[in-house]
């Protein structure tokens, strides 16, 4: 998202996800940018994956296409130059970034906002980070390991959910809607398919489903995914024959819907309120927006014991890997245990109905203390680009010296020991 400025406001803009295409990084820019636009400073977007030829107007929010790089790194510079940016804040991994990223995006200042998947922090994350005006981290893993690298400046400011959509709802309602078995135990993934070894460990959530559906048939698997694994990812037909998992078994989201077209809020909300448990057991996450939208909505979720997962899983068990997995990112990951996975399952299908109406308003109520929209907004966005608007009027009546840079950093958002 880029920033600029009109009269003595901020203006921002940066890159990330088309905020109509429902990524992650979309949906984040999509209740993001309007957010910032009510605090009075005047945003754009650099959608440099989902639009391409020419820019447009989304409403009052002027998007700027991608051209040859796959994350415009070419061109940030001119459309920084057009909107008169003052910030650009990037929603994306920073290691594909080339290293003078930074100063590419002058006169305007950088915010990386960046997950951290990998322990340690793998060397081209940090190398980056250091280079960035303002390194800002969402998990609170991220933020210990960013600290644990040396980056010392680094901020803290998690993604959100619209607790509005994502709450509880009445579950038989949902599963007619969906045109689930009423009697069903529905276990649902919300995942993409791309990139092998599989990051989502699809192969390790599919095989502990299938044990969990020998000791109970009834069990009904939703993948909320694209089937033949076209971005390099699995092709889930086969694996599925792989674990001996029967079509009769499972429901996959309508695939034009998710590929063309682009699935609601409401729709996911859905999903989640018709399900008894999400699968979540990846190798790696740098935040999990499905697994705090389950909670919102009351879902139990199951995931692995590695990188943000535990943090997110309050309403659920974060599972023990089976061992940790070295990437080309000289760092490590996990890989998820089915056995593990297959363990969850049975336990979470054990609760007690008064035991699993506690976990579910106990994770309700912490999502929504913590990542609903407003309280993200007033607790860190608030205060982090005040800070920012601070820091470039100090610089513009005192020069732009490194002192001021690292004094202003530290005190962006709050202190995780004070939230």
């Amino acid at each position: 998202m880029p920033y600029g400025r009109t009269d003595s406001r901020l203006r921002a803009t940066g890159g990330e996800s088309q905020w109509k295409v429902h990524t992650g990084y979309g949906v984040q820019a999509r209740y993001l940018l309007p957010r910032f636009k009510a605090l009075g400073y005047e945003v754009a977007q650099f959608a440099w994956y989902g639009l391409q030829g020419a820019s447009i107007m989304a409403g009052d929010i002027r998007l700027y296409p991608g051209l040859g790089d796959h994350f415009g790194s070419e061109v940030i510079g001119e459309h920084v130059a057009h909107f008169k940016a003052d910030l650009v804040i990037s929603l994306q991994d920073i290691w594909p970034l080339p290293e003078d990223y930074g100063e590419r995006c002058r006169p305007a200042r950088w915010a990386a906002w960046y997950p951290v998947d990998h322990s340690p922090c793998p060397e081209a994350v940090t190398v980056r980070a250091k280079k960035c005006d303002y390194p800002v981290v969402y998990s609170r893993f991220g933020l210990t390991e960013s600290l644990a690298a040396g980056i010392d400046n680094v901020h803290y400011i998690p993604h959100g959910v619209d607790t509005t959509v994502f709450k509880p709802g009445d579950k038989l309602a949902a599963r007619q809607r969906l045109d689930f078995p009423e009697d069903a135990i529905v276990v649902a993934m919300v995942a993409a398919n791309k990139d092998y070894p599989s990051r989502k460990a699809f192969p390790q959530n599919l095989q502990a489903f299938a044990a969990f559906r020998r000791k109970h048939p009834k069990a009904l698997l939703y993948l909320h995914t694209e089937i033949m694994g076209g971005r390099a990812g699995v092709d889930m037909l086969k694996l599925l024959a792989a674990c001996d998992i029967p079509q009769e078994a499972v429901r996959f989201v309508d695939q034009y819907a998710y590929q063309a077209l682009g699935l609601p809020d409401t729709y996911m909300a859905t999903v989640y309120q018709a399900a008894d448990v999400l699968l979540a057991a990846s190798m790696s996450e740098g935040f999990g927006i499905p697994i705090i939208e389950a909670q919102a909505c009351g879902c139990p979720v199951i995931t692995t014991d590695a990188t943000s997962m535990p943090e997110l899983t309050i309403n659920g068990i974060a599972t023990a890997p089976a061992q940790k997995w070295w990437t080309p990112m000289d760092s490590w990951i996990a890989l998820p245990d089915p056995d593990a996975i297959a363990w969850a399952l049975y336990e979470i299908q054990k609760w007690r109905p008064e035991f699993r109406a506690d976990m579910a308003a106990e994770g309700v109520a912490h999502i929504a203390e913590n990542y609903d929209w407003d309280n993200c907004i007033n607790n860190y966005w608030r205060p982090f680009l005040a800070r920012v608007e601070a820091d470039i009027e100090h610089e513009r009546h005192n020069g732009r010296g490194e002192a001021g840079y690292a004094q202003t950093a530290a005190v962006a958002v709050p202190h995780p020991a004070t939230n």
